[in-house]
Formats: C-alpha cells, sequence, structure tokens
C-alpha cells in the first residue's frame, strides 16, 4: 500500500501554502497493490467504487511521486526463448509503467536486463529522476514532466 501524501517539500517548490492545501485535498489517493499485479486506487479506506488498474506485472512494486501526481510500477513478467526452452530456465521482462494520480497510464518501457527480477524503485530529485534496481544494477530514468 502507498499513500500519495508529499512526503517533502523542497526548498525550490514554488507552490504556496493555500496551493499545497487546495492541492492535497484533491490528489490524496490509496494504492493498493495485490499479487496478480491489480492495483485499486482509493481516495478513502472505505471507496465502493476505486479505480482499478490491471497492470499484468507480478512481484510489483510501486511508489507515488513527491508531489503525488504520479505512480511509478515496476515489475516483471516471465518469458521463454529458444534457449530457455531447451533447459527450462525463464528470462524476466522488467516493465516500469507511469501512471497519473486518476489512473491513466502514461508511459510504459521495458528495461534490458532481463536476467533478475526488479527489485526496488523511487523518485528522486524532486520527481525528475526515478531510480530502479534489478540485481545487482541500478537504472537511472529521466524524467521530464512535459513528457509524463
Amino acid at each position: 500500500m502507498m499513500w500519495s501524501c508529499q512526503k517533502f517539500q523542497s526548498s525550490s517548490s514554488s507552490t504556496t501554502k493555500q496551493q499545497q492545501r487546495q492541492q492535497d485535498d484533491e490528489n490524496h489517493m490509496l494504492a493498493i497493490g495485490f499479487a496478480d499485479g491489480t492495483i485499486y486506487l482509493m481516495k478513502n479506506y472505505d471507496e465502493v467504487f476505486p479505480t482499478i488498474i490491471e497492470t499484468s506485472l507480478i512481484n510489483i512494486k510501486m511508489e507515488w511521486s513527491m508531489n503525488g501526481k504520479f505512480l511509478a510500477i515496476g515489475g516483471h513478467r516471465m518469458m521463454k526463448t529458444q534457449f530457455s526452452m531447451n533447459n527450462g530456465q525463464y528470462l524476466y521482462q522488467n516493465i516500469i509503467k507511469i501512471y497519473h494520480h486518476d489512473g491513466t497510464l502514461i508511459r510504459q518501457c521495458q528495461l534490458d536486463f532481463h536476467h533478475q527480477p526488479l527489485s526496488a524503485l523511487t523518485w528522486a530529485c524532486n520527481d525528475r529522476r526515478l531510480f530502479i534496481a534489478c540485481g545487482q544494477l541500478l537504472f537511472v530514468a529521466w524524467i521530464i514532466h512535459g513528457y509524463v
């Protein structure tokens, strides 16, 4: 589960306290992830009709951006290649998906590392970076908000 409240406010942020309070009241969302890759987005704990996201990923990791506007979700699918058909091994298709707080898919990308599953992700640098770990590797995604 992840709550979309603002984690901290950087000194470089340009929002006023009034704007921040209004944004907080409108945009707080609770994201609940299930083992099958389904995610419920809820505005409060007793919401009857949550927004449902079907990610088609397993072993998902998720985190809200620092301002609570975007939800980054990472996970993997299992894929079998010609080589792995003979020895029964699978490769991991690691995928990152970024959703708007209303559940709209904004971007999806696949990582070029198939030997281990995605193990962690986190936002950084005022939502301009996304750090993604897969085994011993660390991927850094640069986020350009005009395109996200």
